[in-house]
């Protein structure tokens, strides 16, 4: 994996750096080779030395305010070696791909979110795609309670039928011992830990819908307590 981070900008890179939690200004990239993405439920019966995966990213930053990013990745075989076309030649199922865009903007106290994927070939499935979009805002109303909102919704293909599902989430944060009260997008990372999450789930899926290992439940309530982060 190569990658880069204020490319253009004005900040102090030392090459250790991956997540975009600080506030950089300019470009940034990652490339990656690897086996077969056999963590992901999208792909299955993968095993060393099958196949490989393919993946790209690119980013742009302007401080705090604005970070936007578009990758791209392929997952070859992504349904397992056929065996039977092995002896013909090490013919895989479908390769999986995905296309993902991102923007990020953080304003002191309240923190926004868009991302959107559209997924192709899900277990190496021909014509088993899917597209969905994420919305994620969240509010500080002290230095303890954040409130927090996300939406997730996508349609599914498969068999040339569509299904849709999506979840809501209606959430409050309770920081028992924040580490300090700054509320820049850095400092925040730091603050995720010792929190109590609650919410409310409001969930709408299509009967049609199959997803891969997608469990609904309608009106739930979800509590967490996250010690580090």
């Amino acid at each position: 994996m190569l990658s880069g981070r204020d490319i253009g900008g004005d900040g102090k890179v030392n090459g250790l750096e991956m997540g975009h939690e600080r506030p950089w200004h300019g470009f940034g990239y990652d490339i990656m080779v690897a086996g077969q993405a056999g963590r992901s439920g999208a792909v299955i019966k993968a095993k060393s030395g099958d196949d490989n995966a393919y993946m790209g990213r690119v980013m742009y930053d302007n401080g705090q305010i604005l970070h936007v990013e578009a990758s791209y990745g392929a997952s070859k075989s992504a349904g397992g070696i056929d065996t039977d076309a092995e002896l013909k030649g090490n013919q895989g199922t479908k390769e999986y791909k995905v296309v993902n865009v991102g923007i990020d903007s953080h304003f002191d106290r309240a923190n926004l979110k868009a991302e959107y994927y559209d997924v192709q070939n899900i277990r190496g499935t021909d014509g088993w795609d899917m597209n969905t979009l994420a919305l994620t805002g969240t509010y500080y109303v002290s230095d303890v309670v954040e409130l927090a909102l996300k939406d997730i919704r996508g349609t599914e293909t498969k068999s040339k039928t569509d299904a849709d599902a999506s979840n809501t989430y209606i959430g409050i944060n309770y920081y028992i011992n924040p580490k300090n009260n700054k509320m820049d997008r850095k400092n925040r990372r730091k603050r995720n830990q010792h929190r109590v999450q609650l919410n409310y789930v409001v969930t709408d899926v299509d009967d049609e819908f199959k997803g891969v290992g997608a469990l609904f439940r309608e009106d739930t309530i979800l509590a967490q307590y996250q010690f580090k982060f």
